[in-house]
């Protein structure tokens, strides 16, 4: 998964149809009433954001790998 709960976001369970509403208005107002906790969560989500999913990290990823389809050593 992207996010980790708790690191980069807060997720819900969103199987229980009858408790997703008042689940969702719970994580909202944890991250309104700790604004050090929201930005902490969105500084993890940009760094992971940045680490695994910038433009020349996944030019090089898709570069490994047809090298590595091609049977050239990178």
């Amino acid at each position: 998964e992207f996010i980790s709960d708790g690191y980069e976001g807060l997720l819900i369970d969103v199987n229980d149809k009858n408790k997703v509403a008042s689940k969702l208005e719970k994580a909202i107002e944890s991250l309104i009433n700790n604004k050090d906790k929201a930005k902490k969560l969105g500084a993890n989500a940009k760094t992971k954001l940045y680490n695994n999913f910038a433009a020349d990290k996944i030019a090089k990823k898709y570069e490994h790998l047809c090298f590595k389809l091609l049977g050239i050593d990178s």
